[in-house]
Protein backbone atom coordinates (compact mmCIF):
# COMPACT_ATOMS: atom_id res chain seq x y z
CA UNK A 1 0.00 0.00 0.00
CA UNK A 2 1.19 3.40 -0.61
CA UNK A 3 1.13 5.86 1.79
CA UNK A 4 0.07 9.21 0.44
CA UNK A 5 -0.60 12.83 2.44
CA UNK A 6 -3.35 14.61 1.14
CA UNK A 7 -4.50 18.42 1.68
CA UNK A 8 -1.29 18.69 3.85
CA UNK A 9 -3.01 17.16 7.14
CA UNK A 10 -4.54 13.59 6.27
CA UNK A 11 -2.02 10.23 5.64
CA UNK A 12 -4.01 7.94 3.36
CA UNK A 13 -3.40 4.64 2.65
CA UNK A 14 -4.04 3.76 -1.13
CA UNK A 15 -3.74 0.48 -3.38
CA UNK A 16 -4.28 0.26 -7.19
CA UNK A 17 -5.39 -2.56 -8.64
CA UNK A 18 -5.61 -3.80 -11.94
CA UNK A 19 -8.83 -5.26 -12.82
CA UNK A 20 -7.04 -8.20 -14.85
CA UNK A 21 -5.04 -9.14 -11.27
CA UNK A 22 -8.33 -9.41 -9.36
CA UNK A 23 -11.25 -11.94 -9.57
CA UNK A 24 -13.44 -9.52 -8.32
CA UNK A 25 -15.39 -7.71 -11.11
CA UNK A 26 -17.07 -4.48 -9.85
CA UNK A 27 -17.67 -2.57 -6.43
CA UNK A 28 -20.29 -4.30 -5.23
CA UNK A 29 -18.16 -7.85 -4.98
CA UNK A 30 -15.14 -5.69 -3.41
CA UNK A 31 -17.77 -4.13 -0.71
CA UNK A 32 -19.33 -7.53 0.13
CA UNK A 33 -16.08 -8.72 0.51
CA UNK A 34 -15.40 -6.22 3.02
CA UNK A 35 -18.27 -6.94 4.99
CA UNK A 36 -17.44 -10.13 5.26
CA UNK A 37 -13.96 -9.24 6.71
CA UNK A 38 -15.53 -7.14 8.86
CA UNK A 39 -18.36 -9.07 9.88
CA UNK A 40 -15.54 -11.94 10.76
CA UNK A 41 -13.03 -9.85 12.39
CA UNK A 42 -13.09 -10.46 16.66
CA UNK A 43 -13.11 -6.22 16.94
CA UNK A 44 -14.47 -4.77 14.17
CA UNK A 45 -18.15 -4.04 13.65
CA UNK A 46 -20.02 -3.03 10.05
CA UNK A 47 -22.32 0.02 9.92
CA UNK A 48 -22.82 1.33 6.73
CA UNK A 49 -21.96 1.72 2.92
CA UNK A 50 -22.33 5.04 1.48
CA UNK A 51 -22.56 5.58 -2.31
CA UNK A 52 -20.70 8.06 -2.69
CA UNK A 53 -21.01 8.21 -6.32
CA UNK A 54 -24.31 7.95 -6.50
CA UNK A 55 -24.57 11.14 -4.15
CA UNK A 56 -21.86 13.16 -5.90
CA UNK A 57 -24.25 12.74 -9.16
CA UNK A 58 -27.40 13.71 -7.37
CA UNK A 59 -26.48 16.78 -6.19
CA UNK A 60 -24.89 17.67 -9.48
CA UNK A 61 -21.25 17.08 -7.82
CA UNK A 62 -17.86 16.53 -10.17
CA UNK A 63 -16.79 13.48 -10.60
CA UNK A 64 -13.78 12.37 -12.35
CA UNK A 65 -14.12 10.94 -15.98
CA UNK A 66 -12.76 8.01 -15.31
CA UNK A 67 -14.12 7.32 -12.52
CA UNK A 68 -17.64 4.62 -12.75
CA UNK A 69 -18.37 3.66 -9.21
CA UNK A 70 -17.14 4.58 -5.53
CA UNK A 71 -18.53 3.66 -2.57
CA UNK A 72 -17.13 4.27 1.78
CA UNK A 73 -17.53 0.87 3.58
CA UNK A 74 -17.70 2.04 7.38
CA UNK A 75 -16.59 0.05 10.36
CA UNK A 76 -15.60 0.49 13.80
CA UNK A 77 -12.51 -1.28 15.57
CA UNK A 78 -13.10 0.92 18.91
CA UNK A 79 -12.09 -0.89 22.09
CA UNK A 80 -12.36 2.00 24.44
CA UNK A 81 -12.88 6.28 24.24
CA UNK A 82 -9.55 7.31 26.04
CA UNK A 83 -11.13 11.09 25.57
CA UNK A 84 -13.73 13.14 24.06
CA UNK A 85 -11.62 13.97 21.38
CA UNK A 86 -10.41 10.65 20.41
CA UNK A 87 -14.22 9.68 19.38
CA UNK A 88 -13.55 12.02 15.99
CA UNK A 89 -11.21 9.81 14.66
CA UNK A 90 -13.75 6.94 14.49
CA UNK A 91 -15.46 5.07 12.36
CA UNK A 92 -12.91 4.30 9.79
CA UNK A 93 -13.42 3.62 6.43
CA UNK A 94 -12.34 2.18 3.61
CA UNK A 95 -12.91 3.66 -0.38
CA UNK A 96 -13.49 1.29 -2.85
CA UNK A 97 -13.44 3.34 -6.23
CA UNK A 98 -13.50 1.61 -9.92
CA UNK A 99 -12.35 3.34 -12.42
CA UNK A 100 -11.91 2.29 -15.79
CA UNK A 101 -9.27 -0.34 -16.22
CA UNK A 102 -8.36 -1.12 -12.02
CA UNK A 103 -10.10 -0.88 -8.70
CA UNK A 104 -8.31 1.71 -6.26
CA UNK A 105 -8.98 1.11 -2.30
CA UNK A 106 -7.68 3.91 0.27
CA UNK A 107 -8.18 4.92 3.99
CA UNK A 108 -7.15 7.44 6.22
CA UNK A 109 -4.18 6.12 8.87
CA UNK A 110 -6.16 4.68 12.07
CA UNK A 111 -5.64 5.71 15.47
CA UNK A 112 -4.83 1.65 16.46
CA UNK A 113 -1.79 -0.28 15.04
CA UNK A 114 -4.33 -3.39 14.58
CA UNK A 115 -6.84 -1.46 12.45
CA UNK A 116 -4.49 -0.10 10.42
CA UNK A 117 -2.42 -3.86 9.78
CA UNK A 118 -6.65 -5.34 9.32
CA UNK A 119 -7.78 -3.21 6.81
CA UNK A 120 -3.91 -3.10 5.24
CA UNK A 121 -4.40 -7.61 4.92
CA UNK A 122 -8.04 -6.45 3.45
CA UNK A 123 -7.24 -4.52 0.56
CA UNK A 124 -3.52 -6.58 0.04
CA UNK A 125 -6.06 -9.81 -0.48
CA UNK A 126 -8.46 -8.33 -3.20
CA UNK A 127 -5.20 -8.29 -5.58
CA UNK A 128 -5.28 -12.23 -6.22
CA UNK A 129 -4.26 -12.75 -9.28
CA UNK A 130 -0.76 -12.66 -10.91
Amino acid sequence: MKPTVIADTYLVYSQEIAKNKTTYTNVDEIENYLIQQINNHSIASYIATFDHYVHTKNIGGVVQENIKAAKNVMCCFGMGIPSPAFVAVKPMSIAVVETVDSFVLSFIQAPAPSAQEAMKTWVEAIENVG
